[in-house]
């Protein structure tokens, strides 16, 4: 069975469950499409963005306007990245396992690129840094989590609170561990702009609503405007040239 084949020290963290290693599913893409083939990327994408993504090879660009008003639109294009074009598709991808009847293993879970949440429908949450722990053995949660931990804790526990129509989210606080990096944003609630003070060499910022969708960026800091945006609750992506990757929730109020 799946448990006797899996490649990793612990096989119960294989399928069947909501571990990385049992819900990380490779994608091979290949065809005239491909720009420069023979890559890889780890760019995140999750099932339902295929039928946006054949949608726009097919050349039906404007499918939107085909759905009917009002319908919730979970599928994004990857296309940029079989175009090799350098794009962050999503900022979370989402799974739930569930078994009739239900087992302890079942539950919710949602990762970005380097953090991943695990939600147990019996209540309970786990955090791990697939960068650091990629077999997922450190429970953030329960070892003293730094400030960075702790903003990627917040923001895939919105989020998936968003999805799940839930407000559940642990209080936590830090093992008092210096960041290594200065990450300054304010003002905070913001009303035109932010003001961004780091010194990561930075490729990106991107901000997004609660839903993931991207409402504003910029190249590179120290302001990102908002006056466009409406009051609410905001995340903060800030990507430096090392692939370090930052979040920080952002609220903007007038």
């Amino acid at each position: 069975n799946e448990i006797q084949v899996a490649q990793i020290a612990n096989p119960n963290k294989a399928k069947a469950s909501l571990y990385d290693y049992g819900v990380h599913i490779p994608m091979i893409i290949a065809g005239p499409a491909v720009v420069s083939p023979h890559r890889t990327t780890d760019a995140l994408v999750s099932t339902p963005d295929i039928f946006a993504t054949i949608a726009e090879l097919s050349g039906f660009s404007n499918w939107r306007a085909r759905i009917p008003v009002g319908t919730v639109i979970d599928s994004k294009s990857f296309l940029p990245l079989i175009a090799n074009q350098s794009v962050a598709i999503r900022t979370w991808t989402f799974t739930d396992q569930f078994n009739v009847p239900t087992i302890p293993a079942d539950g919710k879970t949602i990762r970005n690129a380097d953090y991943h949440l695990i939600r147990l429908d019996t209540g309970g949450e786990l955090l791990f840094n697939q960068s650091t722990d990629p077999e997922e053995n450190i429970d953030l949660l329960t070892h003293n989590p730094t400030a960075n931990d702790i903003a990627n804790y917040h923001f895939l526990c919105d989020s998936l609170n968003v999805l799940m129509g839930t407000s559940s989210c642990q209080t936590l606080a830090t093992n008092g561990v210096a960041v290594a990096n200065k990450m300054l944003v304010f003002p905070n609630p913001a009303s035109d702009y932010l003001q961004i003070e780091t010194d990561l060499d930075v490729q990106s910022l991107r901000l997004t609503n609660l839903l993931g969708e991207e409402v504003a960026a910029a190249s590179l800091p120290p302001k990102m405007q908002l006056s466009s945006l409406p009051n609410g609750v905001y995340y903060l992506h800030i990507l430096a040239r090392n692939k370090q990757e930052i979040h920080r929730k952002v609220m903007i109020f007038r």
